[in-house]
């Protein structure tokens, strides 16, 4: 099975400055924090080596302030954008918590490698440690931030068109663009559109894999991809990784089909 992508992926680079400036600041203020804060933090590591310290430390508190802001940016549009919540998941919650939690003991051992807190009885470097670590476990297990990260990446690497679906449901930004131009074009409230529940049904796919199938998911595809979907690829064309959701659910069904699977859908 092949995914067909009739519009091209932005690059990196691009998808960060260009795309997030226009469309999502947040987005572009939370990886310009990220990205700061693991520079910096590596160029700490060795200032014992080369110096610097005192200077980088302000800069990766800077940097830990921006990671705070983008944030909770991110998360208040969660909380108030349809769109992007339908397109998130909880997770995206545990990933702002984890920041937080980073961020701010980060901004404490910067103060006590500054001299503004007693080193007395310093928690701080632990917390961090810690919560480094286990936010990475989890996001990366968990489907958050760093299993997108990784996600986008290889999705890159790999030409783009891969019909990978645990790969490109990683790689989603989960934006929620797909679904608001599917919303003008077919009038539908935001979780009735077509490419909402297509999407719906690619990041839950061992659903497809069931057998029998639901009567729900047959209807569904019934619905969707042989019924209100009008395919006219503005759900790829809007997408920053030119992710074609329903070609994709297309052909896996139809694989599916010739596999014997009980689909029970039309022609």
């Amino acid at each position: 099975m092949s995914s067909r992508i009739s519009t091209k992926p932005l690059g990196l680079l691009e998808m960060l400055f260009k795309w997030s400036y226009k469309t999502y600041p947040d987005i572009l203020v939370f990886h310009l924090g990220m990205l700061g804060e693991l520079v910096t933090g590596a160029l700490i590591e060795l200032s014992s080596i080369f110096g610097g310290g005192w200077i980088l430390s302000w800069i990766h508190g800077g940097f830990g302030a921006i990671l705070i802001v983008g944030g909770l940016a991110i998360l208040m549009r969660y909380l108030t954008s349809k769109p992007f919540r339908l397109a998130s998941d909880p997770m995206i919650i545990i990933d702002t918590l984890f920041v937080a939690v980073i961020s701010v003991s980060g901004t404490f051992m910067s103060l006590v490698n500054l001299g503004f807190m007693e080193p007395a009885q310093n928690p701080w470097p632990l917390i961090h440690v810690v919560s480094v670590y286990l936010w990475f476990v989890i996001s990366l297990f968990g489907g958050g931030a760093a299993r997108h990260a990784m996600g986008l990446l290889i999705w890159r690497i790999s030409g783009k068109d891969s019909s990978n679906i645990e790969l490109a449901r990683n790689a989603c930004m989960k934006c929620g663009e797909c679904i608001k131009v599917c919303s003008k074009v077919t009038k539908k409230d935001y979780e009735e559109t077509p490419v909402a529940r297509i999407r719906d049904l690619l990041m839950n796919y061992d659903l497809l894999f069931e057998s029998p199938q639901s009567s729900d998911v047959k209807r569904i595809i019934d619905e969707t991809i042989y019924g209100d979907c009008r395919w006219c690829k503005l759900c790829t064309r809007s997408c920053p990784i030119a992710w074609d959701k329903p070609e994709m659910l297309k052909e896996l069904v139809e694989s599916l089909r010739g596999l014997s699977v009980n689909l029970k859908i039309k022609p």
